[in-house]
């Protein structure tokens, strides 16, 4: 029995023992309850700088490491490129096995390995925007690690982390089902803003369209350019629109900083209207945009850790730069510089503490994070009040110019209005005779080559629309030459105007035109007519030429004619094409022996010899 009570009590020793050695180990080791949101880790982490090289193994094992414990809100070490090693050991309450998510919610580490020990087994993750987007394990703008943890089970938690921005770290603990949640929420405030500024957005460009002023263009690639900076810094850019352009995602938001200050400089003047009131600040303006770009360019080769510290400064410059401009506009009595400095004032703040957060001044969190979405969206807003400020001042001077223009053409009409009327009629009869004499041969009565020209235009155009046939006719005087020189130029303008007269007596069909091409050439336009009818015509004018002598007061002159027709259904081809075809098929009929008619469609086959 005593051996019993022996033994008995020497199992309790040994179990207060190892319950006492259990809360030796286990003091200091935070136990967090998720049941009311996360838990931030990053205020209890511990954290070493390693050389580049170090594993796993050798900083989970090493007893020369120097770790130093951290205790304060947000984990911020600023600008630096070492490699850093945080480690964190914890467990928590609860009696079933919980599916949690940690959340790392700086989008712009650039290597960060994370690695858990859990019931004797390690987990390894490779996270960082130097990765593709598609290797997450949760695809979201933020690095999510999902897992699984049994309660009041130790939790060993390590991470290395080396990055070319700031080294801030903000690791926190969600069930997974707060963590979807809260996500919703965030997804809807993000969706809003960036859906306002779509709309913002569409607006601006249609006032640029509409009222094609260049401070539009320069607004619209102001606003542009400050949403995809703030994309860049929400991670939602990596997510969206370059997901496996690892180098741009890198490059981007330095580019886009100086694509956001060359738009501001252009925009500034623009609105200030600096080039009107101080010419030489508008010229070092001038200089600086130009200085920009090129640096913008420069962006794209160097190192972003080379460019991050300079690039911020340069921004602020510029910002103070827009500020002191507009404060000088203010005392100009300009009344849209006060909206200007009101919203460069909202964003130089949210770009200070933009600074400060990056260089360790003041913690990182949820204020400090979107202080620089505040910032721009009070920005933004200012300038619209801005713009519309502005168009409405103009918009008055235009109408007091118009009130002022309106009254000297009042004074001016009455004093116009009879001068007008008298002019007006004197012209309209000077314009009818001169319409007269301009499209009408002098010499034979008929149209002349002008007139021939605008009606085969016009005629051909409506040929093609309503698919009607045309048919041309050229007509030449035989051996007219030989009439000039026998009897005098004088006769043979007589026989040009007895020949005009046949042809015109043979032309019978209302719309038809009648024209004297050059010297003793004639033309004729036949629409609705086809080749042969137009040689039918032909034949008629060529037999009433050849039959009667013409009547002069030297005598009867015999006279014949040459005549090629050409006609066909109208296509694409201009009308002159149908006159060479016409003036070949004359060429042939002269070549032919004269005083015959021959068609295009038959060029060699002569249809009259006489």
């Amino acid at each position: 029995m005593m051996n019993v009570v022996k033994k008995t009590l020497c199992l309790y020793c040994f179990m207060f023992v190892l319950a006492v050695f259990n809360t030796y180990v286990n003091a200091g080791q935070p136990k967090y309850d998720l049941s009311n949101g996360g838990a931030g880790l990053s205020r209890s982490f511990s954290y070493t700088v390693t050389s580049e090289v170090a594993t796993f193994d050798y900083v989970a094992t090493s007893k020369q490491l120097k770790w130093q414990p951290h205790s304060k809100d947000n984990l911020n070490l600023g600008i630096t490129d070492k490699v850093y090693w945080f480690r964190h050991s914890f467990s928590l309450h609860g009696s079933q096995k919980q599916s949690v998510i940690f959340e790392v919610s700086y989008p712009l580490l650039d290597d960060l390995e994370v690695y858990i020990e859990h019931e004797g087994q390690l987990f390894s993750y490779q996270l960082g925007d130097l990765e593709r987007f598609a290797s997450r394990p949760i695809k979201h703008r933020f690095f999510l690690i999902p897992f699984t943890i049994t309660p009041n089970e130790n939790i060993h938690f390590y991470a290395r982390l080396k990055t070319s921005s700031v080294m801030i770290f903000p690791v926190k603990l969600w069930k997974t089902s707060d963590f979807t949640e809260r996500n919703q929420v965030n997804t809807l405030i993000l969706g809003a803003y960036f859906g306002l500024m779509a709309l913002l957005f569409v607006y601006v460009c249609s006032c640029a369209i509409i009222i094609r002023k260049r401070v539009y263009g320069y607004y619209l690639g102001y606003i542009s350019s400050m949403t995809l900076l703030l994309c860049n810094l929400s991670g939602l850019s990596f997510q969206y629109f370059w997901p496996n352009s690892i180098w741009w995602n890198g490059q981007s938001s330095i580019f886009i900083l100086y694509v956001i200050v060359f738009f501001g400089i252009l925009f500034s003047k623009s609105l200030l209207n600096i080039a009107r009131f101080y010419p030489r600040l508008n010229l070092a303006l001038r200089y600086l945009v130009a200085a920009v770009a090129l640096m913008g360019a420069v962006s794209l080769t160097l190192p972003y850790e080379m460019l991050l510290a300079p690039t911020i400064y340069f921004s602020l410059a510029c910002c103070v730069l827009g500020l002191v401009i507009g404060y000088v506009r203010v005392k100009d009595g300009l009344e849209v510089a006060k909206f200007y400095s009101v919203a460069w004032g909202g964003a130089l703040f949210g770009g200070l503490v933009l600074v400060a957060t990056k260089i360790s001044l003041v913690p990182f969190n949820w204020f400090t994070e979107h202080a620089l979405m505040f910032g721009i969206s009070f920005e933004i807003l200012c300038l619209s009040f801005a713009i519309a400020k502005s168009l409405q001042i103009e918009r008055k001077e235009k109408l007091q110019l118009k009130d002022s223009l309106m009254k000297h053409l009042a004074n001016a009409k009455d004093t116009l209005e009879q001068q007008v009327q008298q002019r007006t009629a004197e012209l309209e009869e000077a314009n009818i005779k001169l319409m007269q004499s301009a499209i009408t041969d002098s010499l034979t009565g008929v149209a002349n080559r002008r007139k021939l020209d605008e009606f085969l235009d016009v005629e051909y155009a409506r040929a093609v629309r309503f698919n009607y046939p045309i048919c041309v006719l050229m007509i030449d005087v035989d051996f007219f030459k030989k009439v000039n020189d026998a009897y005098g130029h004088q006769v043979g303008d007589t026989c040009l105007k007895l020949v005009a007269s046949r042809i015109t007596g043979e032309i019978t069909r209302i719309g038809d035109l009648v024209a004297r091409y050059g010297g003793e050439e004639f033309c004729i336009v036949l629409p609705y007519a086809q080749e042969h009818d137009g040689a039918v015509i032909a034949e008629k004018i060529r037999v009433s030429i050849a039959a009667h002598p013409l009547l002069t007061n030297v005598g009867a002159i015999e006279l014949t004619v040459s005549i090629g027709v050409a006609g066909h259904q109208p296509d694409s081809n201009m009308p002159f094409t149908q006159l060479e075809l016409a003036d070949k098929a004359l060429y042939t009929a002269k070549h032919n022996g004269r005083n015959q008619v021959v068609t295009a469609s038959e060029m060699g086959a002569i249809r009259h010899i006489n």
